[in-house]
């Protein structure tokens, strides 16, 4: 513990009114920040008259506390090290653990610690959700975010200004204009920390608690739990080919939330048809639509599609973004476009509740995307992740064949597949696990459908081309294997 922290722990605790001798007090004080785990076997405390000098008592003082610690079996001296906590403390310190006590959290707190959350691992097969880092240009990267470290840019330093840096705002207007038919001022976009953000802002502004969201099903495992968590009813409507069958939407709901270009985790796309069913529904519901549009730079069969929001005349579908499938997961930052009428409100909203800052990240960023860096990285990793993507259903073929049914959307970084007659997933997961292959199964994204077909969610972004292969082999052995064990459930 440095030896300011030391020092302020203890004074927090002297009184100096005479009834106990101060050098008692600090002897207590460290015998007892030894006995909780506050100062660690071998620490070094700082030395006696650094110790009186902070405390404004004589070194006396500190070093009588200091000889009682040690006669104790607390502390012992090293000729080089000074005073250290001793490694092997007093007996009398081992005593029966304590009965915990029972806590209650709330019913969201337990439905929070109840759901599925994403595998932690960064890189390798098959790990969903993630982009390859390993191309990112980092030098690029670096020289632009050191424009925005010196002095002259203190005003960066603080929080964000109501919506965000204007210059990201404009740059992202641009760019989604032209990428995705999005129509949008920059005032309309609003930047948070990542898309749990933007979900979290969106239903504590549109909605009340116990209103209806209508999510997918199956969909990314965030969204019901951040729902639920804001208080709001939560109901999954099933996906086809065609996306959320919409048809299912008997109750009036105020919200739904859908990856409509490219469905999480399926794969598909929602027709025209159902596109245009929508927007009639979101007005005659009152609802709005909440747009996840996470993935949408990489398609490798066409251009992306145009966005539910470019094509919304009523104002009712508000566009969700990330960069953290493009530059890398840890970046945290997102926005959102909102309507015109509700831009002062979210901005209002948003400087309240999380006072988000990263300014100067935010800096980097515009300049990013404004000296072309952005558009060149998305075309080369599209490349990149096609190659990846193609070689990967190749692979998939021709160990499985007909037995495997797969996604087949040129769009993402992942891909899902089912397995004919395979039953056994526990057995699979944790076998390949065992060979460094990471799945996940599709029903940790089911909603409650009793009749889901199970399978595995498969990513291909952080994972060598070269590597596909191999790992595709070693998978397919392994669910041979897994088949081949009768009653293996």
């Amino acid at each position: 513990m440095a030896d300011s922290l030391l020092a302020d722990l203890l004074i927090g605790r002297l009184r100096r009114d005479g009834s106990i001798p101060l050098q008692i007090q600090i002897a207590n004080g460290i015998r007892d920040a030894v006995s909780d785990g506050t100062l660690k076997a071998s620490a070094r405390l700082p030395s006696s008259r650094t110790l009186a000098a902070a405390l404004g008592v004589s070194r006396i003082t500190v070093v009588t506390a200091y000889d009682r610690l040690s006669a104790d079996g607390y502390l012992h001296t090293d000729s080089t090290s000074g005073t250290l906590v001793s490694d092997k403390l007093p007996q009398s310190m081992k005593s029966a653990p304590r009965e915990s006590t029972a806590r209650t959290l709330s019913e969201r707190g337990e439905q929070l610690i109840r759901a599925p959350a994403g595998i932690q691992e960064r890189k390798g097969a098959f790990v969903p959700g993630v982009c390859d880092t390993d191309y990112f240009p980092y030098q690029i990267w670096r020289r632009i975010q050191n424009r925005y470290l010196g002095e002259q840019h203190a005003d960066l330093m603080g929080y964000s200004n109501p919506g965000g840096y204007l210059p990201l705002r404009r740059a992202l207007a641009e760019y989604l204009r032209v990428s995705r038919a999005v129509r949008a001022s920059p005032e309309q976009i609003i930047v948070t920390m990542g898309s749990n953000q933007s979900i979290d802002l969106c239903s504590r502004m549109l909605a009340d608690v116990g209103e209806l969201a209508y999510v997918e099903n199956p969909c990314h495992w965030a969204t019901p739990i951040l729902l639920r968590a804001n208080g709001l009813e939560v109901e999954a409507i099933d996906v086809d080919s065609n996306g959320m069958k919409l048809e299912r939407c008997l109750r009036r709901p105020r919200l739904v939330v859908m990856t409509p270009s490219h469905q999480f985790p399926m794969g598909v796309t929602l027709s025209d048809e159902r596109r245009a069913c929508l927007r009639v529904a979101a007005e005659r519901w009152d609802a709005f639509v909440l747009e996840d549009d996470y993935d949408s730079e990489f398609r490798y069969d066409q251009r992306p599609l145009p966005s539910l929001q470019g094509v919304d005349e009523n104002g009712r579908v508000i566009l969700m973004g990330t960069f953290s499938k493009v530059m890398y997961p840890g970046m945290r930052l997102s926005y959102i476009v909102v309507p015109p009428d509700l831009v002062d409100s979210f901005a209002a909203a948003s400087l309240r509740l999380y006072r988000p800052g990263h300014l100067s990240l935010q800096a980097a960023m515009a300049d990013f995307m404004a000296d072309g860096h952005f558009s060149t990285h998305i075309r080369r990793m599209r490349d990149i992740y096609g190659a990846r993507q193609s070689e990967l259903l190749r692979c998939l073929d021709q160990c499985f064949g007909d037995a495997l049914e797969t996604s087949r959307n040129a769009a993402g970084l992942h891909m899902t597949i089912r397995i004919r007659d395979l039953v056994d997933f526990d057995t699979t997961v944790s076998r390949s696990l065992e060979q460094g292959i990471y799945l996940r199964r599709l029903h940790t994204f089911n909603q409650g459908d009793s009749g889901f077909r199970d399978g595995f969610l498969l990513g291909f972004g952080a994972l060598d081309i070269e590597a596909i292969r191999p790992a595709v082999q070693t998978f397919a052995r392994i669910v041979e294997s897994v088949m081949s064990v009768p009653d293996s459930r």
